[in-house]
């Protein structure tokens, strides 16, 4: 067995049994969603508490590691990067959102973010059928071209 393993891996005669050009890369999707609910979240209760929450909230406290590492990641990246991107994912649950305030508030002028979602673009996104947990969609929640979710 490793000797004919050994020959296919050698001479790459796997790659002739599709009978594809070596250079042929098959598409793939960008996103491959989750599917159903998970079984220990509770829709309803995320989604109660998500609409009780006040925008003004406490604000988190980011975890010392980030405050430290940051300006050592930006120092070794000097001359390669100028400037460093994020982007903050939907999530019904407060607490995310409310780190994702934090770590975007933390960020140096030289940075930018795509902040957290606005209230109303969440609010189109409050459907059972679209999360898979607070913080996964399933694939019509994930999707940016639902016209639901806008």
């Amino acid at each position: 067995m490793f000797w004919e393993h050994l020959l296919l891996n050698r001479f790459a005669v796997g790659s002739l049994s599709s009978f594809q050009p070596l250079n042929y890369h098959r598409a793939i999707a960008s996103f491959f969603p989750l599917t159903g609910i998970k079984k220990t979240f509770c829709y309803q209760d995320v989604e109660k508490r998500f609409r009780e929450e006040k925008l003004q909230l406490l604000p988190a406290q980011l975890s010392p590691g980030w405050k430290s590492y940051y300006p050592t990641l930006f120092q070794e990246m000097r001359g390669t990067v100028a400037a460093l991107g994020f982007y903050a994912l939907p999530t019904l649950e407060p607490q995310r959102r409310r780190y994702q305030e934090a770590f975007a508030a933390a960020l140096s002028q030289r940075n930018i973010m795509l902040a957290p979602p606005s209230r109303e673009f969440m609010n189109g996104l409050l459907h059972q059928e679209y999360w898979f947990d607070g913080v996964h969609p399933q694939g019509v929640g994930g999707d940016i071209n639902n016209p639901l979710a806008c």
